[in-house]
């Protein structure tokens, strides 16, 4: 408390709004970090611009400031809250749209214009300010984003302390006797110390925050861009090879084995040399959506390479993964890929793996690819599950 009762409020608001223009040049420089987030980004720089404005005018404040350096002060402070309002509804997921903003800052100025008491004046510019700061709160508690939530937290701290200073001030407008428009200089007030070194301490905080969601925002999407195939939108490789062992300790948590489908798709060279290679992609994508939506919610279904597809099934009996690829062989053979005059008929062969507990994935996936194979020589268009050993017909064959 002895450092709010000595603190020079005119030293701090200058301090302050040179730091939120120092920092709402660092966002515009940034700006192309997260190129999705841009306008985000130059919206709050936007803010802190104005908040520096607001600080830096108030900083000057005294009985010779005119009407329109006052009104021009007082506006900064609202248009940062409007602009932050409206930058943190574009990092957690709404479209960008300023015509509110704009629309409650013309009614701001014109209120501004007409009042003409000093605890008026303070009454509307920290009751803007305290809505504003409500509507902000709403935001952040009701977005769902994980990849960013430790930054909405901080975010949501630094909001709560605006609405604390905000109603603060607006009670000490409503009730003090002694209400003036100028900024003094040392006071022995802890009130407005408090709220003095809360906006001198803001432009940093925001500025950290903004930086550390764009950060979770670009590590999110690297994160999805490696473990998602870009041409299907299935799991990769690497997702599949990387989660895998996570995934089966998660199923035989449940009392579930584990089965290991291969998929290749059949013939699909002669598909890219008769139709080309964007045909061959959109077949790709047709046999995806075929694959994924006859498998089990809890399975894992993955673009292992080029044609060949691979699925993570949980069973309760072995004779269940035969059942689940001859349910993928029948899908796939009677949907048929069709664009315009185009007609493609398709079919799969598969190879079946159970995961025993003493198996790695790769030991499991080198007995499914096996039989993949196996499937091939017996015709295509099947599915085979076991080893020549155990079916003398197919070891004959191999011969």
């Amino acid at each position: 408390m002895l450092l709010l009762n000595q603190l020079d409020i005119r030293t701090a608001y200058l301090i302050a709004g040179f730091a939120s223009w120092l920092c709402s040049a660092t966002l515009v420089l940034l700006r192309n970090y997260h190129r999705p987030l841009r306008t985000a980004a130059l919206t709050m720089a936007a803010a802190l611009a104005s908040s520096g404005l607001c600080l830096f005018l108030a900083a000057q404040r005294d009985a010779t400031s005119g009407p329109v350096a006052l009104w021009f002060s007082v506006m900064g402070g609202s248009a940062c809250f409007a602009l932050m309002l409206e930058a943190l509804r574009q990092m957690f997921g709404k479209r960008a749209d300023f015509r509110i903003c704009v629309a409650t800052l013309t009614l701001q100025g014109v209120a501004l214009m007409i009042a003409t008491s000093p605890r008026s004046i303070l009454l509307l510019h920290h009751g803007f300010q305290l809505v504003h700061c409500l509507l902000m709160l709403v935001v952040m508690l009701r977005t769902q984003e994980i990849s960013a939530r430790f930054s909405r937290y901080g975010m949501t701290a630094l909001i709560v302390c605006y609405i604390l200073g905000a109603t603060l001030r607006w009670f000490e407008s409503l009730y003090s006797p002694n209400l003036s428009l100028f900024t003094p200089g040392l006071t022995g007030n802890g009130v407005p110390g408090l709220v003095v070194l809360i906006y001198a301490l803001s432009p940093i905080v925001v500025m950290i925050q903004v930086l550390a969601i764009l950060n979770a925002y670009q590590v999110a999407e690297l994160t999805h861009a490696a473990s998602t195939d870009e041409l299907t939108g299935l799991a990769s490789r690497r997702f599949l090879l990387s989660t895998a062992a996570q995934w089966r300790k998660t199923v035989e948590g449940q009392n579930h084995s584990c089965a290991l489908l291969m998929l290749d798709v059949d013939n699909f060279k002669s598909i890219n040399d008769r139709f080309g290679h964007e045909i061959g992609d959109e077949v790709l994508r047709h046999l995806a959506r075929t694959l994924n939506s006859n498998l089990r919610s809890d399975a894992v279904l993955a673009r292992y390479g080029g044609e060949e597809f691979c699925a993570l099934v949980p069973i309760e009996r072995p004779a269940e993964a035969k059942a689940a690829a001859e349910r993928l062989r029948q899908a796939v053979e009677t949907s048929h890929f069709r664009k315009g005059v185009i007609q493609i008929k398709l079919t799969i062969s598969a190879g079946v793996a159970i995961h025993a507990s003493a198996q790695s994935l790769q030991e499991v996936l080198r007995v499914a690819d096996r039989r993949v194979y196996l499937a091939k020589d017996l015709g295509r268009n099947c599915v085979v599950s076991e080893d020549p050993i155990a079916l003398p017909e197919l070891a004959q064959l191999m011969v």
